[in-house]
């Protein structure tokens, strides 16, 4: 189609279309559109966040992230977790964390003062700072061979921690005082709370708070006793009061038993090795002393040991002699059969000696025994027995 058609065609179209009556079209009502439909809707228009809000935000995260770190660092290294109290007559509180490493060391007392002025507790540990106040108690007199009671008081809201921390105090000062030749007795006791009142007399007194319990302990079992003129005592004093005053301490407080040194123990050996008993050596015949002669009832006038008819007695008085023991195989009067000896009275006057032994065998030699009045011939020392004995 050409541009003379297409002229054409637009001139066909305006004649035939309608005319227009404004008027009319004006009068008409309109109808406005509720919602956009496919045409008239247009995309949302998105408003774009300034780039310095990027930033912030940024800062703000990694602030958080530093929060969480530092208080998780803070909580686990820096936070007060265990108080330990130790007394003897010094008084001394260590303040650790979680890991038991020390946080801060206070003398409660002007003696406490002295024990803790030249030491350095930066950056160390409990056992560590545990040895050092020992060692210098030692080495000040607070601590000896007479003035050995020491006080440990633990204080942590967990019971078993505080137990747990109280034992390995207690394994620490033993330790440390055992290389100085000393042997401690330590006192443990735990505390999860602290009531105001305890707390304020500790103060008053510059004492801990363990050992203000301890003497509040003995103050009530006895109304002689008060905690003004015991709080100024060592704790030594204070056990000594408390055994004089049978004051139960078991309640409040927990102690082993003291710790064995090696020395101790080659003393424990030594003793246990003398009360074990010497081998049982067998006697030598040829210096065991002759058995004393021990006397029997009667036997019957037909036994076997003596003839009546031969001794002109009625009855036969027979002395044997003690069975030897298992480990005395060379006994004096022993026969070489095993059998105990007899020792028969001597036959009468004119009678046959030889009867009289009812022809025993000479391994079971037989001793004739005088009649009463006669005395009896002790063995040799070769230790055989003589068959008879004659009658003077």
């Amino acid at each position: 189609m050409n541009t003379s058609d297409i002229e054409k065609s637009i001139r066909h179209g305006i004649s035939q279309a309608p005319l227009l009556d404004f008027a009319k079209l004006a009068a008409m009502p309109v109808v406005k559109m509720t919602e956009h439909d496919y045409i008239t809707r247009q995309p949302a228009r998105v408003k774009r966040r300034p780039r310095y809000f990027r930033q912030l935000s940024s800062a703000v995260a990694c602030c958080a992230v530093a929060v969480v770190c530092y208080s998780g660092w803070y909580i686990q290294f820096r936070s007060p977790d265990s108080t330990v109290a130790l007394d003897v007559n010094p008084s001394i509180e260590i303040v650790t964390n979680r890991h038991n490493q020390v946080l801060s060391v206070r003398a409660l007392n002007d003696d406490a003062k002295k024990i803790v002025a030249d030491l350095d507790f930066d950056q160390a540990d409990l056992d560590e700072s545990v040895d050092a106040l020992v060692s210098s108690m030692i080495d000040q007199g607070y601590l000896n061979a007479d003035r050995n009671v020491v006080l440990v008081s633990v204080a942590n809201k967990d019971a078993d921690k505080a137990d747990d921390l109280a034992v390995a105090v207690d394994h620490s000062i033993k330790d440390s005082a055992a290389s100085q030749d000393i042997e401690p007795t330590v006192l443990r006791q735990t505390l999860t709370e602290t009531d105001d009142e305890t707390a304020a007399l500790a103060d008053q007194y510059s004492v801990s708070t363990g050992k203000i319990k301890l003497v509040q302990e003995i103050a009530a079992a006895d109304e002689t006793l008060t905690v003004d003129a015991l709080a100024g005592k060592s704790v030594t004093e204070l056990l000594q009061i408390s055994i004089e005053k049978a004051v139960d301490l078991n309640k409040i407080v927990q102690f082993d038993e003291p710790a064995t040194t090696p020395d101790s123990k080659a003393d424990s050996a030594a003793a246990v090795k003398e009360t074990i008993a010497d081998p049982v050596v067998p006697a030598d015949p040829a210096t065991t002393e002759p058995t004393a002669v021990k006397e029997t009832q009667t036997v019957p006038s037909d036994t076997a040991a003596v003839n009546p008819a031969k001794t002109g007695t009625s009855e036969a008085e027979t002395v044997t002699l003690p069975t030897p023991s298992d480990n005395d195989n060379a006994s004096a009067n022993e026969s070489a059969s095993g059998d105990e000896p007899v020792v028969t009275p001597p036959p009468a006057a004119g009678t046959d000696s030889g009867a009289s032994t009812n022809e025993s065998d000479l391994s079971d030699p037989v001793v004739t025994r005088p009649a009463a009045g006669s005395s009896v011939i002790a063995p040799t020392e070769t230790g055989t027995v003589p068959a008879a004995i004659p009658v003077e």
